[in-house]
């Protein structure tokens, strides 16, 4: 096996904000929205380099300050992915970028996901699959 021309730097916290709602009844029927964004900057190559390279971030939303939701939380996480130039096709590139780096960020937001929800009085939640088809980029 060998590494790919597809490779990312160490993922970042960018971004953290939980709140519990105090008004919420375990006895109301629990409303739990779920709200994924995604935005990719492709970033100037110089003429000399090898790569090309671009800046995904994912920001997840779960949750709301309504009555059926117990908290709000709010998380973002980033990375630059690099590519060989000329390695892949610009489709094979909109798909690395919009699916399999998603999905690697999102990775790394579930167990911060888990860990803060279950620091709070409703306990874990464990974040979903979620169907990457979809996600909008900026």
């Amino acid at each position: 096996m060998k590494n790919s021309n597809f490779q990312f730097t160490n993922p970042q916290l960018v971004r953290l904000q939980f709140a519990q709602n105090e008004q919420f009844s375990a006895n109301k029927d629990v409303n739990v929205n779920i709200q994924c964004s995604v935005d990719i900057q492709r970033l100037p190559s110089v003429s000399t380099a090898p790569h090309e390279e671009a800046r995904v971030a994912v920001f997840v939303r779960i949750g709301d300050t309504d009555d059926a939701s117990p908290f709000c939380l709010e998380v973002e996480e980033a990375a630059n992915f690099r590519w060989a130039t000329g390695a892949y096709t610009g489709d094979d590139i909109d798909v690395f970028l919009n699916q399999n780096a998603v999905a690697l960020l999102i990775s790394y937001l579930r167990p911060i996901i888990a860990n803060v929800t279950a620091a709070s009085r409703f306990g874990a939640f464990h974040l979903p699959f979620l169907d990457l088809t979809n996600t909008s980029s900026n």
